[in-house]
């Protein structure tokens, strides 16, 4: 069993949200005044944060367009390939949804520039998969210690890999909104970076999926201080807390945990 809390909303400097969430085979976008919990007895299962970029309706568009198209992904013949094999899988699904939105463009021009970072995880019985293209991200709460499993395609990422500078300052660099890859219209296609990686699926399994608008206003401490084993208590705490900041863009989180082992 899986239970999830998750919540998207327009920030309290934002007019609209242009992220938006898939639970499953649900695209949720606009902005949720609480978060809503679930749980799901079933497998393979899908969760996805994108946030969007390119004006009010070409962000809005896009983030939308690529969870729609996610919840079409064929979960079960990804699970049988390679790490290898379901990043190029990955990267062609979202090539197709770059598609989507180059005919879109094509028809109202006013959209050029519409595109979306995206992250998510697919879980199965006995394993999961988490994904990114852009600074959506992917962690792991361990005993209540955060751990990040996706990888930003960003220019503070590359600074930090080179060691230039550390976790803190991608948070605060002058140029933390500069991406390296997205899913964007009219963008050569090679362009699109998927990073992409499998785990054994355990009991206890916890997940954090956010978008900017999380990570980019609290510190990984004041995310580590909402964890509890009960996860409606710390979706509730993310909320409020980033709700307590400057909040100054739309954000987004789903927060999922194993219940039992499979």
């Amino acid at each position: 069993m899986i239970e999830c809390i998750f919540c998207t909303n327009k920030g309290l400097k934002r007019s609209s949200n242009q992220d938006s969430v898939l639970i499953d085979k649900f695209c949720l976008t606009g902005s949720m005044d609480l978060p809503i919990g679930m749980t799901v007895d079933k497998f393979p299962l899908i969760f996805a944060v994108a946030d969007g970029m390119g004006g009010h309706a070409g962000g809005e568009k896009a983030s939308y367009m690529v969870v729609d198209n996610l919840k079409d992904l064929d979960f079960l013949n990804l699970a049988n390939n390679s790490e290898e094999e379901i990043n190029e899988i990955l990267h062609n699904h979202f090539i197709a949804s770059q598609g989507c939105m180059d005919a879109l463009v094509e028809k109202f021009p006013n959209l050029k520039g519409m595109g979306t970072a995206v992250a998510g995880v697919i879980i199965y019985s006995s394993k999961c998969i988490i994904f990114n293209s852009g600074d959506c991200r992917v962690y792991q709460f361990n005993n209540g210690y955060l751990r990040k499993l996706s990888h930003d395609h960003s220019l503070v990422q590359q600074l930090y890999d080179l060691g230039q500078i550390n976790e803190d300052d991608m948070r605060t660099h002058p140029k933390s909104n500069v991406l390296t890859s997205a899913v964007i219209a009219g963008e050569p296609k090679e362009s699109i970076k998927i990073y992409s990686k499998t785990f054994p699926l355990r009991k206890e399994m916890f997940f954090l999926i956010c978008s900017d608008g999380i990570w980019d206003f609290m510190s990984a401490d004041d995310l580590e201080s909402c964890y509890s084993n009960d996860i409606v208590k710390t979706g509730h705490c993310l909320f409020n807390k980033v709700m307590k900041t400057e909040c100054g863009d739309n954000f987004s989180f789903i927060l999922i945990k194993v219940c039992d082992s499979v």
